[in-house]
């Protein structure tokens, strides 16, 4: 899962960045939250984002890992077999 958060300037800039990242995937979490820091300053506008990793990257890597483990056991079943 990949984790991150928006901070921009006005509402519709934070419209904008949330529009553009779901259309990479991306889903918000939770609401979006606002923060000013004193008196005079504009407030920032924040969204957090996650996504899930890509299904074909996280599907070779469990390949790998099943191959590493395959391995691992047949060598071990070889050196079984030499001593018996």
């Amino acid at each position: 899962m990949e984790y991150s958060v928006i901070q921009v300037g006005s509402i519709n800039e934070l419209k904008d960045a949330v529009r553009k990242m779901i259309g990479s995937g991306w889903v918000p979490l939770g609401g979006m939250n606002v923060y000013s820091s004193g008196d005079h300053g504009s407030p920032d506008y924040y969204q957090a984002m996650v996504r899930k990793l890509d299904n074909v990257a996280s599907s070779n890597a469990q390949m790998t890992d099943l191959k590493t483990e395959i391995n691992y056991l047949n060598d071990e079943l070889t050196e079984w077999l030499e001593d018996h």
